[in-house]
């Protein structure tokens, strides 16, 4: 899960877990959602309102992630993109529909395969301290169309610089145990020994060789009950790696956009719970 669906998951003694229903898909734009094209999950919740629900809708209030896919330098434009998708929401389900808006995160790109936050580089149109994406988030922090807004800039970004993400730098798990494969820089491997506190799905990077770092995703573990595990990897290659190579979790996956694993759980252990007191029209 990302970071919104973990977060929401975590069952909170106070403010509870929220099971939602997810309207947007994978490369969903705010400018298209609940538009004339792209309203058929919209009728089939209705309908089950209509049919099954007692004419009462499935949902309590809507938490607006949607925006990033939007982007375009232009500001005036991001934000009509951005703020149509509550305007429609409203219109159809009424101006007291309660609605929680968010922030959203920068896009970056790296010269260090993401090992590093230095590495990381940022456009004007992402940064999110003086470029197109701040005066974006300034707005949703002040739009009208929304009755809360849950910041989630300050839980993702690096705390060494405000206008970057997290890198694998700050998630340091120790080292490979000895080496995978048979060190002839040909033959295939896909398992490798490592620590056995690296959660299952991580991205990890190791310096295979001194002042070289390559990348592998975990895909399966078996556990030695020694504190080590042997994990299977993704990318099956024949890397010839030096013995106890360090090893770091990647906070990004490759393309930058979205968080890898190690960055969704920082993300989601820096944000309160108490923010979910914001979904509740009186709170």
């Amino acid at each position: 899960m990302g970071i919104w669906r973990r977060w929401l998951d975590q069952r909170d003694p106070v403010w509870g877990s929220l099971i939602p229903v997810v309207m947007g898909v994978p490369g969903a734009h705010s400018e298209y959602e609940l538009a004339t094209n792209a309203t058929k999950r919209w009728v089939m919740i209705d309908y089950i309102r209509d049919n099954f629900n007692g004419g009462k809708p499935i949902w309590t209030f809507v938490l607006d992630q949607s925006g990033r896919n939007d982007t375009t330098t232009t500001l005036s434009l991001w934000q009509s993109r951005k703020f149509g998708l509550p305007s429609r929401v409203k219109t159809r389900y009424g101006a007291g529909t309660h609605i929680v808006g968010m922030t959203l995160m920068p896009t970056f790109s790296s010269s260090d395969a993401g090992r590093s936050v230095a590495g990381y580089s940022v456009t004007t149109q992402w940064d999110p301290v003086s470029g197109t994406l701040a005066s974006v988030n300034s707005s949703i922090k002040s739009s009208t169309w929304y009755n809360k807004v849950i910041d989630l800039l300050p839980a993702f970004m690096s705390d060494g610089d405000p206008r970057k993400g997290p890198a694998a730098e700050l998630f340091p798990l120790g080292n490979v145990i000895g080496h995978p494969g048979n060190q002839d820089g040909t033959t295939n491997w896909d398992t490798i020994r490592l620590p056995s506190s690296v959660p299952l799905g991580s991205r990890v990077m190791f310096e295979y060789q001194p002042g070289l770092w390559t990348s592998r995703t975990l895909s399966g573990r078996t556990d030695r009950g020694d504190g080590t595990a042997d994990y299977k990897v993704v990318e099956v290659l024949p890397t010839n790696v030096q013995d106890n190579a360090t090893l770091l979790g990647h906070g990004m996956a490759p393309d930058f956009i979205h968080p890898a694993l190690h960055g969704v759980l920082r993300t989601v252990s820096r944000i309160p719970q108490s923010e979910k007191s914001k979904f509740y029209p009186a709170a």
